[in-house]
């Protein structure tokens, strides 16, 4: 490592932890301004970087969003890290010592070929770039950035990737067969059409098999509330009524309420053999 290189990464960090502390004022202040602020939340995020500042402050920005993320200072750790957890995102810093970014790519890539990966990278050549993407990095965004910015790419890969799964050919809820890419539900012959919001309730739902989903964590999910007990509205019950009638078969709902808690589904109330 040269004195150059030594120079510009004092430079990035300073230019990156300078505006991350206003950011985060604003933040507050949008949110507190209107009561309501309209993010994707409780994604689990694995964040890569060697600096510790950088990796604090990266953190502790999509923290505050409302994510659950996982730090790691090294690839040796993240490879770690990613062995243990299930990520809906991984922020992942081009230059580390040791294993590099790229190859922490390259081995995640391996044990989950759809995993989003959003690189960090000081490194701004076209050439570097094209390689990152060439080994599965689906953005990237260069140092110095500004947290703004960097949120706006995590958003924006959480979106178009596990929220709706479009690309799924289909799975089983109750006695119905969902098949994403076409927006609708199969039993026997009969076919029943479903909504963008009905068929991510559904996937909200049996992604949490045998689990308890609150109303305020539906209002999080599926319409962006951040802080869904500041408001009253009865979109939720009016979604669940709705799906209900649509997946209503011979007296019995996939979807159970449990009253003063929210809903639930469990697979195991419909086994296979029926």
């Amino acid at each position: 490592m040269t004195i150059g290189d030594l120079t510009q990464g004092v430079e990035t960090r300073t230019a990156i932890l300078q505006q991350t502390f206003s950011e985060v004022i604003e933040s507050f202040r949008a949110q507190s301004a209107g009561g309501i602020a309209f993010v994707d939340r409780h994604r689990r995020i694995l964040v890569v970087e060697d600096d510790d500042s950088i990796r604090a402050a990266v953190v502790n920005i999509l923290s505050h969003d409302g994510h659950q993320v996982t730090g790691a200072a090294s690839g040796e750790e993240a490879l770690r890290q990613y062995a243990g957890g299930v990520f809906d995102l991984v922020v992942l810093d081009l230059m580390l010592p040791g294993v590099s970014g790229l190859n922490v790519c390259d081995e995640i890539r391996k044990r989950e070929p759809a995993q989003p990966i959003l690189m960090l990278t000081a490194k701004s050549g076209e050439v570097d770039l094209l390689e990152g993407f060439r080994r599965g990095a689906d953005d990237y965004v260069a140092k110095p950035f500004r947290m703004s910015e960097l949120r706006a790419r995590v958003l924006a890969l959480l979106r178009r990737s596990a929220p709706t799964r479009r690309s799924a050919t289909g799975f089983r809820f109750g006695r119905w067969w969902v098949r994403p890419p076409m927006l609708d539900a199969k039993l026997g012959d009969r076919v029943i059409s479903l909504s963008d919001r009905e068929l991510e309730l559904v996937m909200l739902l049996a992604g949490q098999d045998g689990q308890i989903v609150s109303r305020s964590q539906i209002l999080q999910e599926l319409w962006g509330i951040a802080d869904p007990n500041k408001i009253i509205t009865r979109r939720v019950d009016m979604l669940v009524a709705k799906l209900r009638s649509k997946l209503h078969i011979a007296g019995e709902t996939p979807i159970e309420t449990v009253h003063g808690a929210g809903y639930r589904y469990e697979s195991r109330r419909f086994p296979l053999s029926d």
